[in-house]
């Protein structure tokens, strides 16, 4: 959900205007407050923030983003909650630092977990990269099969194009 309040994006209670550093320090306060899948939920959010900021950011910081991220998703995954939506993250990360086996890997224990139109996808996603065309086809097709959500339509059916170019390219 979207909401613009005083020049500042909100995406689910995280602000994306002004200093991300002071972002930081008040999900970081505020975190010490909470308990369970509270705590869990905060802890995915912070992971995924500095995963989002390191794709953006300096190759020097991006790095050092990219750690924070997994220690925040390794921290939510210690507490039990929501695991699936942790090896997602975990599994992003590594794909986004170009470890597409250790991506794979993360996203197959996603996978066991949550064995829909998103695991299909990420699956898919780490194939590809890994060069399984084929295998990432069939993935991509699985996912859009189940999708439910028309954001989990659409991102099956973009990866499905951009394979179909990319294997159009390679004859």
């Amino acid at each position: 959900m979207l909401k613009r309040k005083k020049k500042t994006f909100t995406f689910q209670g995280l602000g994306t205007s002004g200093d991300f550093v002071e972002q930081i320090k008040n999900l970081n306060k505020t975190l010490l407050t909470k308990k369970g899948r509270e705590a869990a939920t905060m802890l995915l959010n912070l992971g995924w923030l500095y995963d989002q900021w390191a794709l953006i950011s300096s190759t020097k910081q991006k790095k050092g983003y990219q750690r924070k991220a997994k220690v925040y998703f390794r921290e939510a995954l210690r507490r039990r909650v929501y695991r699936w939506l942790v090896f997602n993250g975990l599994g992003t990360v590594e794909l986004h630092q170009g470890n597409y086996t250790k991506a794979l890997s993360y996203y197959k224990q996603m996978h066991i977990l949550h064995r829909g139109s998103l695991s299909y996808n990420a699956l898919g996603n780490a194939y590809r990269q890994l060069g399984k065309l084929s295998v990432a086809k069939r993935n991509y097709e699985y996912a859009l099969r189940l999708s439910k959500h028309p954001i989990e339509k659409s991102s099956a059916m973009y990866n499905l194009s951009q394979l179909k170019k990319e294997t159009s390219n390679n004859h």
